[in-house]
């Protein structure tokens, strides 16, 4: 698991024109947005809507949570739309968690059952939240024009939708917010003739609730992300010749023909080319030391700036391999624990003759 995320690291040459300096692309994986603790499975649950009787509040991270006393009551939805709104956004939600097969996912069906019996919470977190406005309005519009000197009027309608809400993960064991998220969606269609012919609310969202599972997706486990270093330009043959190098895909040896240039000559472009391929390879600490001496060295801004970048990109790194290994020490612990569970369910006094030699 380690290796993956850490190693996982691609490199593109993008050909801009011949005359000009690689880009190089790269995906990288960023650690997931909220700090789960470790967690190794997660719950989806029910989304309240926003006539649910339980009572609207803003969540703030590090909350503790009274337990929701209105799992597995029905709820009373503004609309078929807001219902079905709600429902894909955690079926799908749900289905990209199974895909990524990072968290194990629990039904919520049973964490429901385990949270209104009182009982221990079989997922490490589990999700919900609320609707806080759910509005749609249609609106009759009018067009005059102008047809041998007399006016006609045209009507058309638009319809509006407004989708606010927003989720929180939960500790199950400590009943603690561990991060939360606030989505607001507005959207009109395009203009229709009749209103039959308008879009449901639901199909003007689609797109939305798409979104809002893509940003939930990041807030819950590491994702890649693509990001463009471009490379310097030189008047010498030898920079020509190293980035005609990155650009066959060559990135190592192109990056050590960018640093022999930079030893030997001083060339600030050459510095900064090799220390970039150093950190397109995820070398991020001979990187940082590489620009920063050629940022020291120019006094060139840019060179600065992508000391800046290689830093936070080395934080990120690190943020993200501290997240994997939290992951695989509590996944460790619950082994351990179930270890234990198997011998305090077994029977005290075993007859010797039974056991298998």
């Amino acid at each position: 698991m380690k290796k993956y995320f850490i190693l996982a690291i691609s490199v593109l040459v993008c050909y801009l024109c011949t005359s000009c300096a690689s880009s190089v692309k790269v995906d990288v994986t960023r650690p997931a947005e909220m700090e789960l603790n470790g967690a190794n499975s997660v719950s989806v649950l029910s989304f309240k809507p926003l006539t649910s009787n339980s009572i609207y509040y803003k969540p703030s991270r590090g909350d503790r949570i009274t337990i929701f006393d209105f799992l597995g009551l029905a709820f009373d939805y503004v609309s078929e739309d807001e219902e079905r709104c709600l429902y894909e956004l955690k079926s799908r939600l749900e289905k990209k968690i199974v895909n990524a097969n990072y968290l194990t996912l629990i039904s919520s069906s049973i964490v429901e059952k385990e949270i209104n019996q009182g009982k221990a919470v079989s997922s490490d977190v589990y999700l919900t939240g609320q609707v806080t406005r759910f509005d749609v309005s249609d609106e009759k519009k009018e067009e005059r024009e102008k047809i041998n000197g007399k006016y006609f009027s045209t009507y058309y309608y638009v319809r509006n939708v407004k989708f606010d809400f927003y989720c929180e993960v939960i500790d199950s064991k400590e009943n603690k917010i561990l991060g939360y998220k606030n989505f607001s969606y507005s959207k009109v269609s395009d203009s229709k003739k009749t209103k039959s012919e308008l879009p449901s609310a639901y199909e003007l969202l689609s797109y939305s609730i798409d979104y809002a599972v893509s940003d939930l997706i990041r807030a819950l486990q590491p994702y890649t992300e693509r990001k463009s270093l471009k490379l310097l330009s030189h008047k010498s043959e030898e920079m020509k010749n190293a980035d005609k190098m990155v650009k066959n895909g060559l990135i190592t040896d192109g990056g050590r023909a960018f640093l022999k240039i930079y030893q030997e000559t001083g060339i600030y472009e050459a510095g900064y080319n090799a220390a970039l391929l150093l950190e397109a390879l995820g070398k991020y600490d001979s990187a940082e030391s590489l620009m920063e001496k050629v940022a020291k060295n120019s006094g060139e801004k840019k060179a600065y700036r992508a000391l800046a970048d290689i830093r936070n990109e080395k934080r990120l790194s690190e943020k993200l391999q501290n997240q994997i290994n939290l992951k695989d020490e509590k996944k460790n612990e619950t082994e351990e624990d179930e270890w234990y569970s198997d011998f305090d369910s077994a029977p005290v006094y075993l007859n010797f003759d039974d056991i298998d030699w």
